[in-house]
């Protein structure tokens, strides 16, 4: 039997600040994707590494983006706070809870770096936004 599970439920939220406290759920969320982890690979090949084989080792971790696309309403308060914290360059608290019992919330500082609305004729408003993961993303 599989252990998938749905998807839909799936939280996006944003802190008042840049320290975790109070979160606010961003609504409207219809696509989600990370925080990811990257690694810096870094090449610690010597003369006398084996058989003639490059050797690698992990370097500083990179908590890369979180994507989202959202049903945009310029006029939402949460979407404005987003917007704002965007132009003044701010670093806030963010959260994702994914629909699962336990171990399923993940907390990051991340700062917008991109909002890019779309008004395409006949479908819902939208927007693409990216968020940078700028420290270790907790998960509790």
């Amino acid at each position: 039997m599989s252990i998938a599970i749905v998807a839909n439920g799936t939280l996006f939220k944003i802190g008042a600040s840049a320290s975790p406290g109070t979160y606010t759920t961003i609504p409207e969320v219809s696509k989600l994707a990370g925080p990811g982890n990257k690694f810096d690979i870094l090449d610690v090949t010597s003369h006398d590494s084996p058989g003639g084989f490059r050797e690698f080792i992990p370097g500083l971790s990179d908590g890369d983006n979180v994507t989202a696309t959202i049903h945009w309403k310029p006029s939402n308060a949460v979407h404005k706070d987003i917007r704002v914290a965007s132009y003044a360059r701010s670093v806030r608290a963010f959260q994702t809870i994914f629909p699962d019992a336990t171990d399923n919330t993940v907390a990051y500082p991340g700062f917008t770096t991109n909002i890019m609305p779309t008004a395409d004729i006949g479908v819902v408003l939208e927007a693409a936004i990216t968020v940078k993961v700028t420290g270790l993303p907790v998960w509790a």
